[in-house]
């Protein structure tokens, strides 16, 4: 990449690439949208979804694995609600895991994040794909 292309960040994640000419950043994998047909299921974005003002992010298994885009946003603590997923930067985030059982662990989920609110901390909350599933 020339010298000239790398000064001006993307308005949009902050991170050097071709935005308006299509490319995918390499570092957060953000695209801009394709245009859709009316009617058509919106692009997913490369964000998790802000909940609660700088507080709560969700997302999927795809953000949680991107840290310069969590670090991107301020994120420091992760909930993964996978129990098969691995926690790919425990030198980077504080996590806290559901284990695999008959019943999840709401209770302790909710200890967490509370104590991620106390410490004005922000947590990004995963499952595997970011989605309710009502809605597919």
């Amino acid at each position: 990449m020339r010298k000239r292309e790398r000064e001006n960040p993307c308005g949009i994640c902050g991170h050097y690439h071709k935005y308006e000419e299509g490319e995918v950043c390499g570092v957060c994998g953000h695209r801009p949208p394709a245009a859709s047909p009316v009617g058509a299921r919106q692009q997913d974005s490369a964000f998790p979804s802000e909940i609660l003002k700088e507080f709560l992010f969700l997302g999927s298994y795809d953000n949680a694995s991107r840290s310069e885009l969590l670090k991107t946003i301020g994120v420091s603590h992760i909930l993964n609600t996978v129990p098969l997923c691995q926690n790919l930067y425990r030198n980077s985030f504080t996590y806290h895991c559901l284990q695999e059982d008959k019943t999840l662990q709401f209770d302790d989920a909710n200890q967490f994040l509370e104590q991620c609110e106390r410490e004005k901390a922000r947590v990004l909350v995963h499952c595997m794909s970011g989605k309710n599933r009502q809605l597919l």
